[in-house]
């Protein structure tokens, strides 16, 4: 008889654990529920949510070819629409695919050797229509602040799993603007702003010297010291006086827990698997939905994940008619400016505040000495992690 199991006590995980490194795989970062499927008091199958992702599914090898993938899956989105979740995404192996369709899946993208698929929504069908909504209004010049909701995108039109005929058109061919100074049309920046810094905004500027418009995309997943919509506020703010640039929220697609896990658990050992998946939704999706035709990123001296992503970028881009371009990070003194070194700062006491002003652009620093700042701080003192 089999039965499925919430994964609880210490015991239970560990196990899990060991199954799934039988399986080339390792525990799931930031797991809100994690079930297992048993069998005679014997663990013959697993399968986690970490908050809307599925991940972690892993049947033993004696038991496969009985659906208990699937069966696994079918309870993670029972409980998880339980606690009102209505879209879920699917980081697996590309072998896999076609299993999942059948349960109503629909495929973000594919490499050799990951594949991203989602269910529900809002999906990406409901955030491509957003940014470009977004986007079109920076090029008519109207204002910028964000149109709808940066968490969820619209929601007026009905979107199914695997229907495309429900995606807006393209926009226009990537190409140079007519008539125009500019090398690139559009230009993508994708940051995580933890928080945002000098540096950040030196970016920016640098890619509006040759790009007509720049879409920066806040990393929205919830794994940093400062949350999404403070981090997102953060950035506005520091670019609202750069006529040409639209903030939005990076969603499940760009650099988030689906697409890229590797980004916020440091693990090397899979680092590259994801860092493909995550610059091929890039590079197959989001760029040519959006009509970016170059990405901006900042050399990385200091986190070997994030150096080995921009490797990947300069890798799989080109070969689909994107340019990468990597920009060296300003310095201040011999030092580079990064959000880790104003982390550092702000866990000191006495707050070096000096020392912070000289990294972070002056709205930062008002929002920082704000309550909702101190509150933050407060939470920075005793933390760890990469972010």
């Amino acid at each position: 008889m089999q039965e499925v199991h919430d994964l609880i006590l210490e015991r239970d995980f560990q196990e899990a654990a060991k199954n799934l490194q039988s399986a080339g795989l390792s525990l799931p970062t930031g797991i809100t529920l994690g079930l297992g499927l048993y069998e005679a008091g014997r663990m013959i199958a697993t399968g986690f949510l970490a908050r809307n992702v599925l991940c972690g599914i892993s049947v033993l090898p004696d038991k496969q070819g009985e659906g208990l993938a699937a069966l696994i899956v079918s309870r993670l989105m029972e409980r998880g629409a339980g606690e009102g979740l209505s879209h879920f995404l699917l980081f697996t192996k590309p072998n896999e695919v076609g299993m999942f369709r059948n349960m109503g899946f629909s495929e973000i993208t594919c490499t050799g050797t990951a594949a991203l698929l989602e269910f529900g929504r809002p999906g990406y069908a409901d955030w491509i229509k957003f940014c470009r909504r977004n986007l079109n209004e920076l090029d008519r010049g109207k204002d910028r602040k964000i149109d709808g909701d940066p968490a969820l995108g619209p929601t007026e039109a009905a979107f199914k799993p695997g229907h495309e005929k429900h995606l807006p058109p393209r926009d226009t061919p990537r190409q140079k603007p007519e008539n125009s100074r500019y090398m690139y049309r559009r230009a993508a920046v994708v940051m995580n702003a933890n928080p945002f810094t000098l540096g950040h905004r030196y970016l920016v500027e640098t890619a509006l010297k040759v790009a007509d418009k720049v879409a920066v995309f806040v990393v929205q997943e919830e794994a940093s010291a400062f949350p999404f919509s403070v981090r997102l506020t953060l950035v506005s703010e520091g670019l609202s006086d750069l006529e040409q640039v639209q903030v939005l929220p990076g969603g499940n697609y760009m650099v988030s827990l689906a697409s890229f896990p590797s980004y916020f658990t440091g693990d090397q050992k899979h680092a590259a698997a994801h860092a493909s998946l995550d610059a091929t939704i890039f590079a197959l999706r989001v760029a040519p939905d959006l009509g970016l035709d170059v990405r901006f990123v900042g050399a990385e001296p200091l986190c070997r994940v994030t150096a080995a992503y921009n490797e990947t970028l300069q890798r799989i881009l080109p070969v689909h008619s994107i340019r990468c371009i990597e920009v060296p990070r300003l310095c201040e003194g011999a030092d580079v400016v990064s959000a880790s070194k104003v982390r550092a700062f702000l866990q000191q006491r006495p707050l070096p505040w000096e020392a912070v002003a000289k990294l972070t652009p002056a709205s930062t620093l008002r929002d920082l000495r704000s309550d909702e700042g101190g509150a933050i701080l407060e939470g920075l003192v005793n933390r760890s992690g990469r972010h």
